[in-house]
């Protein structure tokens, strides 16, 4: 499991925190990878995506999603729709410069 200390992170819409993690050197000349979890799943369970995406010299930015991991979750349930999801990741792309 990546460390908190070690995300970046943006606010979504709706004021929360979503923490995000980008892997990308010299080396890694591919175009971007966005690795998103599943419902009620973290970051960690796609740490072996992210290490054969890296093998194969792709970078990748792998998030929390609201309501996972280190992300915050929002207080009702009807902020789990799939334009946030993409509010945020648009976020993150932005934030990124990509």
């Amino acid at each position: 499991m990546k460390s908190k200390s070690s995300a970046k992170k943006i606010v979504s819409n709706e004021g929360l925190d979503i923490y995000y993690w980008v892997n990308w050197n010299k080396d890694l000349t591919k175009n971007f990878q966005i690795l998103h979890p599943g419902s009620s799943m973290n970051h960690s369970s796609l740490q072996s995506l992210e290490q054969g995406l890296d093998k194969k010299g792709f970078p990748t930015i792998v998030l929390d999603p609201r309501g996972s991991g280190f992300s915050e979750s929002p207080s009702e349930p009807k902020y789990f729709t799939l334009e946030n999801y993409s509010n945020d990741l648009r976020k993150i792309i932005e934030q990124e410069g990509l």
